[in-house]
């Protein structure tokens, strides 16, 4: 385990603009930073804001922009700003293909499709995506080419928007 952590730390400036810095947090800060997001899971968040949440940190931590991911996923950026607002709900691909192209830990996974009412099951198609799910904070193998390549293999169709 590293000894030290990147994070990014919110302030105001002396002309009262908001910005963001980086910041070495230890391995007790950083747990600290986890709890605090952690503890905000079981508030009732609906998906819209949950979802911003994490294009922002996607953006902060990655240089992830909606546009960015957009094209990822390939659905359009208009789509994705509905979902922001709440007034489109995403299909369960949708947020496979969201949070695979965040990178989302398992927990925020499992947590985006929480918050928009879905919940993965035993069946073959969805041990893939859960595989996927799982893996794709922690390597690049786990991408949205190889899963749908994994999908396809094994006779499902693959991941679209």
């Amino acid at each position: 385990m590293p000894e030290n952590f990147i994070g990014y730390r919110h302030r105001k400036s002396k002309m009262g603009k908001k910005e963001t810095e980086k910041t070495v947090l230890s391995p007790k800060q950083w747990n600290i930073v986890l709890a605090d997001d952690y503890v905000s899971l079981s508030k009732g968040e609906i998906f819209a804001s949950v979802l911003r949440r994490y294009l922002i940190d996607a953006k902060l931590m990655s240089g992830l922009s909606q546009s960015k991911i957009a094209e990822i996923t390939g659905i359009e950026s208009p789509t994705i700003t509905k979902y922001k607002k709440g007034s489109r709900k995403p299909t369960l691909t949708a947020i496979i293909l969201l949070s695979l192209a965040m990178r989302l830990t398992p927990e925020r996974s499992q947590y985006l499709l929480f918050t928009a009412g879905y919940q993965l099951n035993d069946s073959q198609e969805h041990r893939i995506y859960r595989l996927f799910l799982d893996g794709c904070a922690f390597g690049e193998e786990y991408s949205i080419e190889n899963c749908n390549l994994m999908l396809l293999k094994n006779g499902f169709y693959k991941l679209k928007s």
